[in-house]
């Protein structure tokens, strides 16, 4: 049975276009600002560091040809990964759930700001009645 084709799949080198990999990766190969000055080669060679390293696209089945060879470094690319997929702010951000405070309108900080008075009085108000 053939696999089903992807874009991935059909691309010379998917570990390095961001637009192919998870959202939760995309900051750390968009910083690939220059990969038109490196030849088929050097394309090749930082398509598979990416894959390994960020990706944690490790072959198993060839150890040899793998550039994390060892037990630990294997383990290093494998808890990075598990890692960002754990990460809370990388979630919400890759989900477009994240929320900048600076981008808040006036209208949300006041109701926020007033959220917070709001709790201040009544924690006040319950410890002076633990007081008394």
């Amino acid at each position: 049975m053939k696999k089903k084709q992807t874009k991935r799949s059909k691309a010379k080198y998917p570990g390095l276009r961001p637009e192919l990999n998870l959202k939760t990766r995309h900051e750390l190969i968009a910083d690939y600002d220059y990969l038109n000055d490196l030849n088929h080669k050097e394309k090749e060679w930082l398509n598979k560091f990416t894959k390994e390293y960020v990706n944690a696209e490790i072959d198993n089945r060839k150890p040899r040809k793998n550039l994390h060879k060892t037990k630990a470094l294997k383990k290093d690319c494998y808890d990075r990964n598990n890692a960002r997929n754990r990460c809370i702010y990388t979630r919400s951000k890759a989900s477009w759930n994240l929320k900048f405070f600076e981008d808040m309108s006036e209208k949300n900080e006041s109701l926020l700001k007033e959220n917070l008075e709001n709790e201040l009085i009544d924690k006040i108000d319950s410890e002076k009645s633990k007081k008394k």
